[in-house]
């Protein structure tokens, strides 16, 4: 086949009826969720006994099913099993995939129900492709005798459909609280960095005045065994303020970076607005107060 013709062929594929593969292939994969869940609907109502198994083994269909969807098969069945079942899709379209995977787990029932789930993954990944490779007719006239109802698959399309629409609408809700929550976490530990500020501020000044006091009684008492005493009690306190302002500098610089992350709150306008009021209120008269002391 010319190149320009298979191409044709891989548009008409991806973009027409009944086949539009493209949506198999896009971000988040939106037309291969929606195949494995009518698929695992058809396993229930068709295959009871082994749905039930599959599921008390802990076994989705999507594990083991989504390569027979993004390949269509060519990458899980022998080459001319494969190549049949991908003239059959040209012809038909997607419905002969579920044909066939019904197919293929039906004609397998008894050994999968003696098997646990990684006992099921390998029997699927490499006994399934060799018990077809003498004989691909089997599989296919097999498939015949599977129906896949129109209705039946429009009515899961939609339950599918209202499925997602409900986990979007319950993740934003999510978002929305753990959001709120956050920027009242942001609110409350900028109130305790203001407390801190706030005492060390006080902290310092007392030493302050603790070394002023102490260089005017060294002044005032010249004696020699006064003036050891004070200069060590000066050279503790002179440590002690050093501590003070460091530690001052960096409630400070969290202050500052909380305040930057507590800018997030007017994105988020689901935030308690009397809280973050009231806490700010009650630093700004803690600061006030310990600036009055």
């Amino acid at each position: 086949m010319p190149e320009e013709d298979a191409f044709a062929v891989l548009l008409c594929l991806m973009r027409d009826n009944p086949y539009s593969l493209r949506h198999l292939y896009l971000p988040g994969m939106p037309a291969l969720g929606l195949a494995l869940f009518q698929l695992d609907r058809l396993l229930q109502v068709q295959l009871p006994e082994l749905h039930a198994h599959l599921v008390a083994q802990g076994l989705s269909t999507a594990t083991f099913a989504s390569p027979w969807f993004l390949t269509l098969f060519l990458a899980s069945l022998p080459l001319p099993l494969a190549t049949r079942i991908f003239d059959m899709f040209m012809a038909e379209g997607l419905e002969v995939i579920f044909r066939v995977s019904v197919a293929l787990l039906l004609a397998n029932q008894p050994d999968l129900l003696q098997l646990d789930m990684e006992g099921m993954l390998q029997f699927l990944q490499k006994s399934v492709p060799e018990q077809f490779a003498d004989d691909p007719g089997r599989l296919l006239t097999l498939s015949d005798h599977v129906t896949v109802p129109a209705r039946r698959m429009k009515r899961l399309q939609k339950e599918y459909m209202s499925l997602k629409a409900k986990e979007k609408h319950e993740l934003g809700g999510m978002k929305s609280r753990h959001s709120e929550e956050f920027v009242l976490r942001l609110e409350r530990e900028l109130v305790q960095a203001r407390l801190g500020q706030a005492e060390a501020s006080a902290a310092l000044r007392d030493m302050q005045e603790k070394v002023i006091t102490l260089e005017q009684r060294q002044a005032a008492f010249p004696e020699e065994t006064n003036l050891a005493l004070l200069r060590d009690e000066l050279a503790a306190s002179r440590v002690c303020e050093g501590e003070a302002a460091a530690a001052l500098c960096e409630l400070r610089a969290q202050l500052q970076q909380l305040e930057q992350h507590c800018k997030v709150k007017s994105f988020f306008p689901v935030a308690s607005t009397g809280t973050c009021t009231g806490n700010r209120l009650l630093a700004f008269q803690i600061l006030n107060w310990k600036g009055t002391r």
